[in-house]
């Protein structure tokens, strides 16, 4: 099994910088510096005052520093060694420019996609709450993705590999291009079988639920979570289908094209992007290993293993 060291880091970004932030804020402990400079965390610096102190109530039960003092030092190094990573995979991509107007750009899409009453609330979550942590994140994940781009040029892929990856599950790569309209709750869902068996369009169902129509939405034939009415091997162009209500959408869509087979060109064209993109990730991870075996770390003054042979990235 492969562990992506490259992933592991820069989908922890978001989170890391405001627990860490936190921890910083809230550290009542001691430090002291070492010969080589490193700063030591010491608990046992910590005066009975200070063990005493009261961080909780539970049912009437008071809680002290000292009953979770064990719990919180292993928290302080998780989030820590988080931090690390997100200082070093900044470094690691140090070199690669990504410009205010790509950050802005790429912003106003997120924020078109989470939706203006959501909005605070997403960035609260993932930056803080300050739009300018958010765009600091962000200009973080771009350059990811443009290093990534830059290995690309690296990878030979011949048709007969594409050939090979997609006879192996055709209907994890064959791709139906649906109009949809998507429910928050199975009730509205019901709602709008009801119309549709009551001889509704699509566009008239929209408009009777006040929803919209979201046009050219792609899906494979086969997804991990989403369970159909009909299978799509089975529909026709102009055929009405409905998710499960089991699945991670709830949707109403009419099929609008079934792309089909390895000779398809957009069946293989996404897949071949596909395979290239997840080969060119495979050579930057690989690359950042590389940079990891070269740098050192301390945590409280004990060596922090970067990458270890016992935990390699293949």
């Amino acid at each position: 099994m492969k562990i992506s060291y490259l992933k592991k880091v820069v989908c922890g970004i978001l989170a890391v910088m405001m627990v860490f932030a936190l921890v910083a804020c809230s550290n009542d402990t001691t430090t002291s510096t070492t010969n080589d400079g490193n700063k030591v965390v010491d608990n046992s610096n910590l005066d009975t005052e200070s063990m005493n102190t009261i961080v909780a109530v539970v049912n009437g039960k008071e809680v002290t520093r000292a009953d979770v003092g064990d719990a919180l030092l292993t928290s302080e190094k998780e989030i820590i060694s988080e931090y690390i990573y997100t200082s070093l995979i900044s470094e690691f991509f140090k070199d690669v420019e990504v410009s205010d107007t790509e950050i802005d750009l790429q912003l106003q899409l997120i924020k078109t996609q989470v939706g203006e009453n959501n909005w605070a609330m997403y960035l609260a979550y993932y930056g803080g709450g300050s739009e300018e942590s958010f765009k600091a994140t962000l200009k973080d994940s771009l350059k990811q993705e443009k290093f990534i781009e830059s290995k690309k040029e690296k990878v030979t892929l011949t048709d007969e590999d594409i050939a090979s990856v997609y006879n192996a599950d055709p209907d994890a790569y064959n791709i139906a291009v649906l109009d949809v309209i998507f429910f928050g709750d199975v009730e509205t869902l019901n709602k709008a079988k009801e119309l549709y068996n009551g001889g509704k369009s699509l566009e008239e169902i929209a408009t009777a639920l006040e929803l919209t129509v979201s046009s050219n939405e792609h899906t494979y034939f086969k997804s991990e979570n989403l369970t159909w009415s009909k299978s799509f091997n089975d529909c026709v162009v102009g055929d009405i289908i409905f998710s499960g209500e089991d699945s991670g959408s709830l949707v109403i869509a009419r099929v609008k094209e079934l792309n089909k087979g390895i000779d398809n060109p957009t069946v293989k064209t996404d897949l071949k992007d596909s395979l290239i993109y997840d080969k060119a990730y495979e050579i930057a991870n690989n690359e950042y290993v590389e940079f990891l075996k070269k740098q050192t770390a301390t945590i409280f003054g004990e060596e922090f293993p970067l990458y270890t042979e016992e935990h390699p990235a293949e």
